[in-house]
C-alpha cells in the first residue's frame, strides 16, 4: 500500500473525512469510491475546465462600460467612447477579473463546505451576455444603468434565498412547463453562438448584409495561399505589436497605451476592485418596468440552472427521493447559490450559477403542438432579439394560450375534439409533494429510499450553463390539466 492510499485512509478516518462522507469514514451515508486525492484531482480538473470564465466574463462585463461615464454621443444619443472612457473601461475589465475570480472561489468553497456537493459556481454564461447586451447595453446604451442592474441581481439573490428556505424553489421549478425549461438552455446556447460569431463581440464570421439580414464572412479565394498563414499572422502581429514606437503597436505613447503597457509588464499582480465594488443603486425611479423584467428573468434562469445542475449530480449519485424529487443538502446548496448571487452583485458581476448549454433540444416533445410551438418560439426569439427575456415571455405566453384553448375546446366538446398527438403531451401540475428542509418528508409507498423511478414521458433533462454538468430530473406522473 503506497503513501497515497495510507493518506487517503487517515484522512477518511478523521473528522474531515467524516464531514465530507469519504469512503471509509464510517459515516452512515459515506460515498463509495470517494477519497481525498480523488477529490483533489477532480477539483483541479473542474478548475481548469471553468477557468476560462475569468477572462470571458470580464471581457463581456467590461463592454457594458460599468460605472464609466460617457461624455461623447452621436446623433442618436448613443455613447461614442473617447480616450478617457476607454481608459476607464480598461479598469472595469481588471476589476471584473478580480471580482469573477473572487466570487467563483468563495461560492465554490462554501458550496463544498456547507452542502458537501461537488459543484463549481461562477458567473453564468448567457446571463452575463443578457446583463451586458440587453439590460445595461454596450457602453451603457441599454434601458437600465449598470448600478441599477446590479441592484436587480442583488435583490434576486435574496428572493432566491427565500424560495429555497421555505421550499418554494422546488415548486416553481416543477411548475414551469418542461418544454420551456428545455428550450431555455437551447435558446441561450444559440444566443451565445450568435454573439460569438458576430463581428462586434465575436470572431466576425457572421456579418450584416445588404440583401439578407446576415451573411457568412470570409476571405477571398485568392488570399488563401498557405495553410499556416493564420498561425504566422498571429505570431507576426504579436511580435510587432510589442515595440511602442511603431505604427502598429498595441502600446502607443498615450494614456491608453501606457496603461496597457504598465499592466503588461506585471507578471504577477493583485488588482483591487476599484470601480465596481458596492455600487448598487436602489433608486429605480424611471426604470421600474425594465428593472422588474430583468429581475424576473435573472430569477427564472437561476432557478432553472441551479436546479437542473444539482438534480443531475444527485440523480447520477442515485440519491434523489422518489416522492419529493429532492436530495440531501439541496436546500443548503440553493441557499449558498442564492447568497453567492447577491455577494457577486456587490462585487459587480452578473449572477453566479452552475450553468451549461447542451443537447437539450433532443429531449423536447416535438410531437404535440402545445409543447413544440412554445419551445420553438423560446429557442428562436432569444438569439434574434438579443434578449433571453423576450424568448421566455414568448414561450410562456404561447404555452398558456395554446393549452388553454385546447383545454376549453376539449371541455366544450366532452373530449371529442383534441389536437393530434394530444395523448403524448408533457404532463404539467402544480401539486408537488414535499416542502422545506426542516420538515420530514412523507414516506414513499412501495419504493426503496434511494430508488429513482422514471415513468414514461416524464423524464426531464434540465441543462443549466457554465461548468459542464448535465442535470436530469425524474418526475412522477401526477394529475394532468
Amino acid at each position: 500500500m503506497g503513501w497515497m492510499e495510507n493518506t487517503n485512509r487517515k484522512i477518511a478516518a478523521s473528522a474531515v473525512g467524516r464531514w465530507f462522507q469519504l469512503d471509509g469514514s464510517g459515516h452512515p451515508r459515506e460515498r463509495k469510491g470517494s477519497a481525498f486525492f480523488t477529490e483533489i484531482r477532480a477539483g483541479l480538473a473542474t478548475f481548469f475546465a471553468m477557468a476560462y470564465i475569468i477572462a470571458v466574463n470580464s471581457s463581456i462585463v467590461s463592454e457594458s462600460g460599468g460605472t464609466c461615464v460617457c461624455n461623447t454621443f452621436d446623433d442618436a444619443g448613443l455613447c461614442v467612447p473617447d480616450d478617457d472612457y476607454r481608459l476607464c473601461v480598461a479598469g472595469i475589465k481588471r476589476d471584473a477579473v478580480t471580482a469573477t475570480a473572487a466570487i467563483s472561489a468563495l461560492a465554490s468553497f462554501f458550496m463544498g463546505l456547507c452542502s458537501n456537493l461537488p459543484v463549481g459556481l461562477a458567473p453564468g454564461m448567457g446571463l452575463n451576455a443578457y446583463f451586458t447586451y440587453t439590460v445595461v447595453g454596450p457602453n451603457g446604451n441599454g434601458p437600465v444603468p449598470y448600478e441599477v442592474a446590479l441592484t436587480a441581481i442583488f435583490i434576486e439573490g435574496f428572493i432566491f434565498f427565500g424560495l429555497a428556505l421555505f421550499g418554494m424553489r422546488q415548486w416553481l421549478a416543477r411548475a414551469i412547463p418542461r418544454c420551456i425549461k428545455l428550450a431555455t438552455s437551447v435558446g441561450i446556447g444559440l444566443f451565445l453562438t450568435l454573439i460569438g460569431l458576430t463581428y462586434s463581440e465575436g470572431i466576425g464570421l457572421i456579418v450584416g448584409a445588404t440583401s439578407t439580414p446576415m451573411e457568412l464572412a470570409g476571405c477571398p479565394e485568392d488570399t488563401k495561399v498557405d495553410g499556416g498563414a493564420v498561425i504566422a499572422g498571429i505570431l507576426l502581429v504579436s511580435i510587432i505589436s510589442w515595440p511602442r514606437d511603431t505604427p502598429v503597436t498595441y502600446f502607443p505613447y498615450d494614456a491608453i497605451g501606457s496603461d496597457r503597457f504598465d499592466f503588461f509588464k506585471k507578471v504577477v499582480d493583485f488588482h483591487e476592485i476599484e470601480n465596481t465594488l458596492n455600487v448598487l443603486k436602489f433608486d429605480i425611479s424611471g426604470y421600474g418596468g425594465q428593472f422588474g423584467l430583468a429581475l424576473i428573468t435573472f430569477l427564472y434562469v437561476d432557478i432553472l440552472d441551479c436546479t437542473g445542475t444539482l438534480y443531475g449530480m444527485a440523480r447520477f449519485a442515485n440519491v434523489v427521493d422518489p416522492v419529493t424529487q429532492d436530495f440531501e443538502g439541496s436546500s443548503i446548496a440553493y441557499m449558498v447559490d442564492a447568497l453567492s448571487i447577491s455577494i457577486g452583485a456587490v462585487f459587480g458581476v452578473p449572477p453566479v450559477t452552475a450553468f451549461v448549454e447542451s443537447g437539450a433540444v433532443t429531449e423536447i416533445n416535438w410531437r404535440y403542438m402545445g409543447d413544440a410551438v412554445p419551445a420553438f418560439l423560446t429557442i428562436a426569439i432569444m438569439p434574434f432579439t438579443y434578449s433571453i427575456a423576450d424568448g421566455l415571455i414568448a414561450g410562456i405566453c404561447t404555452y398558456m394560450l395554446i393549452n388553454t384553448v385546447v383545454w376549453l375546446i376539449k371541455l366544450a366538446t366532452g373530449g371529442r375534439i383534441v389536437p393530434p398527438n394530444y395523448d403524448e403531451r408533457d404532463g404539467w401540475t402544480w401539486r408537488i409533494p414535499g416542502g422545506d428542509f426542516w420538515r420530514e418528508d412523507p414516506p414513499a409507498a412501495d419504493t426503496a429510499p434511494n430508488q429513482v423511478t422514471v415513468p414514461e414521458r416524464e423524464t426531464s433533462s434540465d441543462h443549466g450553463g457554465s461548468e459542464g454538468k448535465v442535470a436530469e430530473t425524474t418526475m412522477p406522473r401526477e394529475k394532468e390539466i
